[in-house]
């Protein structure tokens, strides 16, 4: 078994601060999102700010009352936007001052602002979604052009583009029948476009703009198809603004009365063109809204911070917060207005709940002149309602803050929630004072028992303390559903928070009110002593840094790091820890004066190492300014790859640090004192600068080029698979379950794989079901972050809890089960408890009924893709009924229906002790009759059996009913009540109504087949008028009908046994004594097989008992006849119909349906091998499987096949001669299943004729084509054994040592040797030395292969022709036909040197060569 129950562990193990008290029946307090510190990033140490400062709220609403009055609830109310901005592409803003406090003279221009965090809540309709469109029809949007845009309008639809919409009547002509009218009605109150589709007449489609009269449309056409009538007609145009509209189409339905008249087949058709200036529409998303600050022009779209917080969807009644880290904008834009525009909101009268919405920004800032505080904040998402009217809490606490050693101890709190209503009470915030006891709070604006009702209060203090409020526009004292509040606790004598206090609690909750609760911020005085850490660039490579310093990879930074004693008091235990940025590696530290504290570098300590300086103590001095102590340290710049050539990286030093110890007089811890890097100048001069010393690295590019080649990003994340997450769980933040991967290093989200800004931490937003894309990467900063891993976020839906229902019984032997009902499609699971760890049962639960006792189970329902619901308990109680009163009393009449006037009529009234104890004082009553009985005492099991009579009056004749009650009731010795009654009614039917008799006739066979009896209905004293209802005992089928003034009802069934009830005019009914059997007819009876298997042919003859006559159908439908001998050839497969008639037609019709296979033979394949000259036989193959069958081989001749038997079941068959053979497949049932035939002939082909050699010179494009001749089918050609081609035309590309191997069409192969030569030029050899008359010593030529055609002249020493000779077609490899034997005349010539000129053709080219040389005679 699988299902989904969500990450519960995850959730579990998530640290929660945030404790709800409240019940879970009515959902009192949802804390979906816990509460935890939102301190920015990087957060400071302990999540605190302990700065000279302080921290501020300011925000606004966006949505107020129509009807706007102090005390008014948004619920049931109507809202509208606020929009204060001036901004016509806006649908609401509201605005606030941001103000900084001026205690101790501190100018808020010289305030340094380190953290701020826009919140902003809201509600819409519920089921909204997470973005919605909202249109203002006043404000024009961006104009398009429409070309030819057709829209099919039907009633009641808007035309697009346009104010037009469509409405559709139903209208009657002369002959009552019904047609279309379509009018264009327009909003704006143009003329009215009408047109009519009459049913009759030439023109029956006109139409009428305005008042004008009826026109008929030109050249109309109207074709109608599947009860749609359509009527195409010339254009009709009109315009509405810039577009311009044709009509020249109107569909109505053919139906002309009500039964067939369809509204939805009536419609006309509008084509659109023009130019379209929508009106102005913003899609509105909860996740971000629009904010604006001082001296802004323009809006900064915001989104929220990784989904946070939540946004619920068809839960938590849609009371939505979202939230962003701003701090980088408010740092740049200072103290001024801020506006916030276009939160995801609606106007209109809202629910119950109603409509809110708002923005609040908490900002943390400090300044030197301000006193000492720990500030922290907190947010999250607690849901607080009160169903019952009973108190519902959370807590949350905050720890790690430190409070003054001594004196006063003042504390601030900030809040914000949404939907707390200004007339509801109930609602508190408490804070635990020193005596472990609840303290309720309260601001200006609000009371100790309505906390929460809907004000803004966010003062500062001004130069005089005193506390001045914000400007925000609007400034409204009823902000309906919206608190944003801060204010200084009272702490009188120090009763709320003691000094050096560490940690508090607070409590909210409701009795009758609902609100979402969803930020706190919190600060309170403190002290520290002042140690002042000046950090210094000294020098960069030896070098003096220069105004605008900068670095290069490996080279090196000396810091100079100068502490001062600005307190009162010294220091103990002082410590300076410099965590070394991860773009550079420690060098070297020393100290100044030399040996002051100890010195070490920690390498484990942070992503680079840590230097540590523990100083001990540092003395008060005289002089503040003086000069302690000096830490001088050296840091080299990185040459790391993973920094230098990572384009996620900004490559800067930023060198930062912390002082802590403990003040030697006041005993005060202090930590995370920042470094200064410098002073502010101007109006501000002297003004500390705190923070991050920071110098960036140039050169990296070049760096990266010539020492990081190759170099790949890759992720220790690894490949991520995440668990689906569960709709509606709490949303979990990624961050607590993707660990980095080295130490040191943190995980970052993007919600694009490239580009965009890191993301700290991501919630998977568990409202809405569905998938979400985002990307997670680790650095060591946010700003340097390694490859992106893709992130598939997969919300599966969780369905309602199933339907179950609590069951009591009284306890007996058996089992019962607990009543559950999933939805369709899903399966039930049951668990013993609500503990989301625990696993569901294995087995359906029951409950053993023998023993009393409440049972319950939690039950659930799942199906496979989605996740499990939540746990509903269900439970089962078994009683033991033997100790409880109960009664029972039944009346009954001694008739079932009266008839005359005067008859009499018996009750028989019978009182019975059904319970486990005696009854006491009994009484009974009878209503007709007014009889009245007391029992004093009944026993268990005890009876007491009363009669009355009551006689017929004409009252009861008229009215055909006399109905009676009864009733009895009594107690147990306790006291305790039981009572029980019953009722009876007694029918009069209309005279002569159950004068019936019943026949009944066996069936009949009809023409169609069916056979029918009748069950004959006789009223035998005059007409009835009634129904009847007849039902078959077989399937219960009911026949029913009603009759009107029928002496005789005759009722047609089928054969069978049937129960019959009459029922007169009003319908009531009597039931027919007995069953009526409807005997059946004979039939036709006849056998055939129902399947048939034969090879060819079947001979089909029915069996039967009888003369019939049949009818056969073959599987096409056709009828198939019989043949003289009454048989019936079946010849295809396929399911066949018989029917069996008797010509005298006695018996029925039979018809029965059979299933036929008829077998023809298959063609097999067949293959026969080679029939070459030089064979002597050939054999042919049998290609399929013969186990099973019989093989027989036939020689096909003129006068038939010849059956070959020596070859039977052999699949190889041995052919000596040509001719044509055939070899046939039999089955097991002696059925031919396959036979074939093949043609066989013998080759008498003759080799391929090719040359021994060929020459070639591709570099004269001289080529040769080889071919085999036209008796070959195939050619393999071969180089050295290699097959090189495969094509009848072989042109050799090389030379070397060929063959071919040639098929002819018989299939033989013949092989040919030949040789390709690459020769370009042409070479003659013949001897320089010959002897008369020695043939073999004779003048001899040997052409080559380019040779074509040669001549040879012979000279003696005086020129004289001797010897001639032309050979017109000289072979390679042979010698010349040109031979000189050395004669002249037969004579022998003497001895000597004689010239040779021979001129020779070259293959292919119209060149002659001509070639001298002299031969000597030897004699």
């Amino acid at each position: 078994m699988i299902f989904k129950k969500g990450l519960i562990l995850g959730v579990l193990f998530t640290s929660i601060l945030l404790v709800t008290l409240g019940g879970a029946l009515f959902a009192q307090n949802d804390n979906r999102v816990p509460f935890r510190h939102r301190v920015g990033n990087p957060a400071p140490e302990g999540n605190l700010f302990r700065i000279r400062g302080d921290f501020t709220i300011i925000g606004n609403t966006n949505l107020t009352l129509a009807d706007y009055h102090e005390s008014g609830d948004n619920s049931l109310n109507e809202m509208i936007f606020v929009d204060v901005d001036k901004d016509s592409t806006t649908f609401n803003s509201s605005s606030a001052t941001l103000m900084f406090s001026q205690e101790n003279g501190a100018d808020p221009s010289c305030t340094e602002i380190l953290y701020a965090g826009l919140y902003w809540s809201g509600r819409a309709e519920m089921g909204a979604g997470m973005t919605f469109d909202r249109t203002d029809e006043s404000i024009p949007g961006i104009p398009q052009e429409i070309n030819g845009e057709m829209q099919k309008v039907l009633a009641f639809e808007k035309v697009n583009y346009t104010s037009y919409f469509l409405d559709v009547y139903g209208d009657y002509d002369s002959d009552d029948l019904l047609y279309p009218v379509f009018i264009l009605g327009s909003k704006t109150g143009d003329e009215d476009i009408i047109f009519r589709f009459m049913n009759r007449g030439d023109d029956k489609v006109q139409y009428s703009i305005g008042d004008q009269e009826w026109q008929s449309v030109g050249n109309l056409k109207i074709a109608t198809s599947d009860g749609v009538t359509t009527a195409t007609f010339d254009p009709i145009i009109f315009s509405d603004g810039e577009i311009s509209f044709t009509i020249d189409n109107l569909s109505r339905s053919a139906g002309t009365d009500s039964e067939d008249y369809r509204q939805e087949d009536n419609s006309l058709q509008i084509i659109a063109s023009g130019i379209y200036t929508p009106p102005h529409t913003v899609t509105f998303d909860k996740r971000k809204v629009k904010l604006k600050g001082p001296g802004a022009t323009a809006y900064t779209e915001i989104t929220a911070s990784g989904n946070s917080i939540l946004f619920p969807h068809e839960d938590l009644k849609e009371m939505y917060v979202g939230y962003a880290d701003v701090t980088d904008y408010v740092r740049n834009s200072g103290t001024g207005t801020y506006t916030v525009a276009d939160l995801a909101l609606a106007e209109g009268m809202g629910d119950n709940t109603g409509f809110y919405g708002h923005w609040g920004l908490i900002v943390v800032y400090q300044n030197s002149k301000m006193h000492w505080r720990d500030v922290t904040i907190f947010d999250g998402y607690s849901f607080v309602q009160s169903l019952d009217g009973e108190e519902h809490t959370g807590e949350f606490g905050i720890d790690g803050f430190g409070a003054v050693k001594q004196g006063r101890v003042d504390l601030k709190l900030g809040v914000m929630a949404g939907e707390g209503d200004r007339s509801i009470e109930g609602d508190f915030l408490e804070i635990i004072n020193q005596n472990g006891e609840w303290t309720r709070l309260y601001h200006p604006l609000n009371s100790t028992t309505n906390f929460f009702n809907s004000s803004i209060y966010t003062p500062v203090r001004n130069e005089e303390g005193g506390l001045v409020e914000n400007p925000r526009n609007p400034y409204l004292l009823n902000n309906t559903g919206i608190d944003i509040v801060l204010w200084d606790i009272p702490n009188p004598d120090n009763s709320i928070i003691a000094n050096e206090q560490t940690s508090t609690r607070f409590r909210f909750g409701t009795k009758q009110d609902i609100y979402s609760i969803y930020a706190f911020a919190f600060s309170v005085r403190s002290y520290l002593p002042v140690i002042q850490a000046i950090n210094q660039i000294e020098s960069i490579n030896s070098e003096a840094p220069g105004e605008d310093p900068s670095v290069k990879p490996g080279q090196e930074i000396t810091y100079n790091l100068e502490i001062r004693n600005l307190g009162e008091e010294a220091t103990e235990q002082t410590r300076v820890v410099i965590p070394v940025p991860h773009t550079t590696t420690f060098v070297s530290a020393i100290t100044i004066p030399s040996g002051y504290g100890d010195l070490t570098f920690d390498p484990d300590m942070g992503l680079a190492g840590s230097i540590i300086w523990d100083m001990g103590e540092v003395p008060l001095m005289a002089d503040p300014n003086e000069l302690i102590a000096t830490l001088q340290y050296t840091l080299k710049i990185t040459e790391d790859c993973f920094v230098l050539a990572n384009n996620n990286c900004e490559t800067t030093v930023a060198t930062h640090g912390n002082v802590s110890g403990v003040g030697s007089i006041s005993e005060s811890m202090f930590s995370n004192i920042p470094f200064i890097q410098g002073a502010l100048e101007g109006t501000c001069s002297g003004e500390e600068i705190p923070g991050s010393l920071e110098i960036p690295i140039t050169g990296r590019a070049e760096f990266a080029e010539t020492h990081c080649s190759g170099y790949e990003h890759f992720s220790g994340l690894g490949n991520i698979e995440l668990p689906d997450f569960c709709q509606r769980d709490a949303p979990v933040d990624l961050l607590s379950i993707i660990p980095p991967s080295r130490e040191g290093y943190t995980v970052y989200f993007f919600t694009q794989e490239t580009g965009g800004s890191p993301l700290f931490n991501y919630q998977v937003n568990t409202a809405v079901p569905g998938t979400e894309q985002v990307w997670v990467s680790e650095g060591p900063t946010g700003s340097c972050t390694g490859f992106r891993v893709p992130l598939l976020i997969n919300v599966l839906p969780r369905p309602p809890a199933p339907f179950v229902s609590d069951y009591m019984t009284c306890n007996s032997s058996g089992y019962v089960s607990y009543t559950a009902s999933p939805l369709t499609e899903y399966r039930l699971l049951y668990y013993q408890d609500n503990d989301p760890t625990s696993e569901p049962l294995d087995a359906v639960p029951q409950v053993d009924i023998s023993i009393p006792g409440e049972f319950s189970v939690w039950v659930s329902q799942y199906r496979d893709g989605e996740c499990e619901s939540l746990r509903k308990e269900v439970k089962i109680v078994v009683e033991d009924c033997s100790l409880r009163p109960a009664i029972q009393v039944v009346m009954t009449p001694d008739v079932d229906n009266f008839r005359d006037e005067d008859e009499v009529i018996t009750y028989t009234i019978v009182v019975e002790n059904i319970g486990g104890v005696p009854l006491v004082e009994v009484s009974v009553f009878e209503y007709l009759t007014n009889g009245d009985w007391t029992i004093p005492m009944l026993e268990p099991s005890g009876k007491k059996t009363f009669t009355t009579t009551y006689v017929v009056n004409n009252y009861d004749l008229q009215y055909r009913v006399i109905s009676n009650s009864v009733h009895a009731e009594g107690f147990d010795s306790g006291g305790v009540f039981v009572n029980d009654f019953d009722t009876s009614e007694i029918i009069a039917f209309p005279p002569g109504f159950l004068d019936y008799e019943i026949s009944v006739y066996p069936a009949n066979c009809l023409a169609d087949g069916d056979a029918l009896g009748i069950i004959d209905i006789s009223f035998q004293n005059g007409s009835q008028s009634g129904g009847y209802d007849l039902v078959r005992e077989e399937d219960g089928h009911v026949f029913t009908e009603y009759f009107e003034d029928k002496t005789s009802v005759r009722i047609e069934v089928p054969p069978g046994e049937y129960k019959l009830t009459i029922f007169d005019v009003r319908v009531i009914g009597h039931a027919v004594p007995g069953i009526y059997k409807v005997e059946k007819s004979e039939n036709a009876d006849f056998t055939v097989p129902m399947e048939i298997t034969a090879c060819m042919l079947y001979r089909l003859a029915p069996e039967t008992e009888y003369a019939l006559a049949f009818r056969l159908k073959g599987p096409d439908g056709s009828n198939i006849p019989p043949d003289e001998n009454s048989f019936f050839d079946l010849i295809e497969t396929g399911t066949y119909t018989i029917t069996g008639i008797d010509p005298l037609g006695i018996r029925c019709p039979v018809e029965k349906t059979f299933q036929a296979t008829i077998n023809h033979p298959s063609e097999l394949d067949l293959e026969t091998m080679p029939f070459c000259s030089e064979d002597v036989f050939t054999t042919i193959h049998l290609l399929h499987d013969t186990d099973g069958f019989l093989v027989k081989w036939y020689r096909v001749e003129s006068q038939g096949e010849l059956h070959l038997s020596e070859f039977d079941d052999s699949p190889v068959f041995l052919v000596q001669e040509d001719g044509e053979y055939e070899v046939t497949l039999t089955n097991e049932e002696g059925c031919i299943s396959g036979k074939g035939r093949i043609q066989v002939a013998q080759s008498f082909t003759e080799p391929p004729h090719l040359n021994n050699l060929y020459t070639i010179c591709p570099a004269k494009n001289v080529n040769v084509s080889i071919e085999p001749g036209s008796d070959f089918i195939a050619c393999s050609w071969y180089l050295d054994g290699v097959e090189v081609s495969n094509s009848l035309v072989f042109v050799p590309v090389g030379a070397g040592l060929f063959s071919l191997v040639a098929k002819d069409r018989q299939g033989c192969e013949f092989f040919v040797d030949f040789e390709v030569e690459y020769k370009c030029d042409p070479s003659i050899r013949y001897p320089n030395a010959i002897r008369p008359n020695v043939p073999d010593k004779a003048f001899i030529v040997y052409p080559d292969n380019l040779t074509e055609e040669l001549e040879v002249f012979i000279q003696n020493r005086w020129g004289e022709l001797i010897y001639y000779c032309e050979d017109k077609s000289p072979s390679f490899g042979k010698p010349s036909t040109c031979i000189w034997d050395g004669t002249v005349n037969n004579r022998a010539v003497i001895n000597g040197a004689y010239l040779v000129i021979i001129r020779y053709k070259i293959k292919g080219e119209d060149l002659i060569i001509t070639e001298k040389g002299l031969i000597t005679v030897v004699d």
